[in-house]
């Protein structure tokens, strides 16, 4: 039941639409209802703000409501506290490349704040580390050259895998568009193209990891009884 009457500490009732997530754990929920109190601000706006306890995290969240005296419904202004929204990285990425994962973070946080002028950059910046990172890890003896290149000049020198070497030049290009004056791309979302872009690098890069690592492992001996 995403929808439910409240019982206030004044006594009055008001029919709410719940969170239907934790701003703390970022986990959708069903939350327990613990406490309200209906107010009105320096607005001369009603407002109620409940407390809730998620079921998860066991954590307590705030979630304010806009009172609508005409439908006799209210509506949620804001939730909180929020927590960070952040992206787990695989062991070994994390390992090469943990520059890349700290501005990604940085970029998705920003993004979540709504500040979608900056996050762009962010990106654009974190696939630079991405790229340039996996292909030290590949090319150790070219790595000043490689940290002095243009990144379009590395996508095209160093990558041969053809999969990632698509998605490298075209996230580039939406990440550089970020940057520019004028937009080249302003008839698509870029960022979230962006996103996704560099979300099947990562898969791709992974999986090379991965199998790097399974070729590591050699079969033991078995211990004579």
């Amino acid at each position: 039941m995403s929808e439910r009457y409240i019982k206030t500490d004044s006594g009055s009732s008001v029919y709410i639409s719940l969170p239907k997530e934790c701003p703390r754990c970022h986990i959708g929920i069903q939350p327990n209802y613990l406490y309200a109190h209906v107010y009105e601000n320096a607005n001369h706006q009603n407002l109620c703000t409940a407390i809730f306890k998620c079921p998860v995290c066991e954590d307590l969240f705030m979630a304010t409501f806009l009172i609508d005296k005409m439908r006799h419904y209210i509506f949620m202004k804001e939730c909180g506290p929020a927590e960070e929204k952040r992206k787990e990285f695989d062991t070994n990425l994390q390992k090469i490349s943990p520059k890349f994962c700290e501005i990604y973070n940085e970029a998705l946080i920003a993004e979540g704040k709504g500040l979608r002028e900056i996050c762009g950059i962010g990106y654009r910046k974190a696939l630079e580390f991405l790229i340039k990172d996996y292909l030290i890890e590949n090319n150790p003896s070219e790595k000043e050259t490689i940290k002095k290149s243009y990144l379009g000049k590395c996508i095209k020198d160093y990558i041969d895998d053809p999969n990632i070497k698509t998605l490298a030049e075209k996230t580039a290009w939406l990440g550089n568009d970020e940057t520019h004056f004028l937009r080249t791309y302003d008839d698509m979302d870029t960022v979230e193209t962006m996103k996704r872009f560099i979300n099947a690098i990562l898969y791709f890069i992974e999986t090379q990891l991965a199998i790097a690592e399974a070729g590591q492992i050699q079969p033991k001996k078995q211990k004579k009884s």
